[in-house]
């Protein structure tokens, strides 16, 4: 009788592991969701003022700063050439999310703004790090980072 016990042990934990997995998930698609609205809202901000944009609030998109999940917060660059938009993970076995737009030119001369969506490459409570661009083009994602597709 033990054995078959033992069985269903591992069979119900298995299945709780696979629910925190899907609930990470859903947790980590809120912030992919904002950080990219994040990144919309700062290239029309720039579209419309010619500077992005440093607090959340002033993005108008009516979100908060702070979830059950996340932290978001924006960092501007000192010169104004790029916006970072951050979502810090608040609890454990969740991704980090930030978005980067950044000020371009076209090959006609004109300005215009680039954008890309990054996550940590592990679960992390920490503060990326700052994207590379060459040449205020070919924007890469922070170290510790990747492109979500």
């Amino acid at each position: 009788m033990i054995a078959p016990a033992l069985g269903w042990q591992s069979i119900i934990q298995q299945a709780l592991v696979n629910l925190e997995q899907q609930q990470n998930k859903v947790r980590q698609s809120e912030a992919k969701m904002y950080v990219g609205m994040m990144n919309q809202a700062q290239r029309a901000a720039y579209a419309d003022t010619n500077r992005f944009v440093s607090r959340i609030d002033r993005l108008q998109l009516g979100m908060k700063s702070e979830t059950e999940n996340y932290l978001y917060s924006i960092v501007l660059s000192n010169d104004n050439h790029f916006a970072q938009s951050i979502a810090l993970a608040k609890i454990d076995g969740i991704r980090n999310y930030t978005g980067i737009v950044i000020l371009a030119k076209t090959a006609s001369g004109q300005s215009t703004t680039e954008h890309i969506l990054c996550q940590s490459n592990e679960p992390s409570k920490k503060l990326p790090g700052k994207p590379t661009a060459t040449n205020f083009t070919n924007i890469k994602c922070p170290p510790g980072y990747s492109l979500v597709p």
